[in-house]
């Protein structure tokens, strides 16, 4: 697919997610203001991949994209794996010092590994994929190792920017799955999944 109409159709793709979801949602407990505050900051990392791509800097939209995976990953893990004691434990630790963000998650191997065994084991399989066959290059890129020296050198190939779109645009729609799920609206879950299916070309 062409560059460019990949990047059009995912600016597309953000629209229809905005016209489901709105800026806001209803948040009914501690556990719905972290899940879904990081659901909204997955898919703003997505909407800021395809302005990088479309600006060129690939090396900078594939580090985001590694924050991206996390914030997915981590907001799956709010919602169903983490204990009532652990939010209560991260929101003390807020309380005591606004400044300082409580650094007491478990890694990211530790939440995939929970969530297999959660109700969201297929999302936990997708996301288990990427992360073996991804993980390393994106490190590369998170700490200005050798993969992004030598593609700044060789330059990026329109595949390249085009795989980072789609898998980007992929966990996009994980989140706002997530969040429509949080809604315990059928018709907001279903214009969420229509809005992915009508958009298959890009994810």
């Amino acid at each position: 697919p062409d560059l460019a109409a990949l990047l059009a159709r995912s600016a597309d793709f953000y629209r229809s997610l905005h016209e489901v979801l709105g800026d806001t949602l209803d948040v009914e407990s501690r556990r719905d203001l972290l899940t879904q505050g990081t659901c909204s900051v997955a898919i703003e990392h997505g909407v800021s991949v395809c302005v990088l791509v479309e600006m060129e800097n690939v090396a900078s939209a594939i580090v985001l994209q590694r924050a991206q995976f996390e914030a997915v990953v981590r907001s799956i893990w709010l919602h169903d794996v983490a204990t009532d004691e652990w939010i209560d434990r991260y929101f003390a630790a807020v309380k005591a010092n606004p400044l300082k963000d409580p650094n007491f998650s478990p890694p990211m191997s530790e939440m995939l590994s929970a969530l297999t065994d959660s109700r969201h084991a297929p999302a936990a399989r997708m996301l288990n994929v990427l992360k073996d066959a991804a993980w390393r290059p994106l490190n590369s890129y998170v700490h200005s190792g050798i993969h992004p020296i030598l593609q700044h050198h060789m330059g990026y190939p329109p595949e390249y920017a085009i795989q980072v779109l789609r898998n980007s645009n992929g966990l996009a729609g994980m989140a706002a799955t997530l969040m429509a799920i949080m809604t315990d609206d059928v018709d907001i879950a279903m214009a969420v999944r229509n809005a992915q299916l009508a958009h298959l070309d890009c994810l």
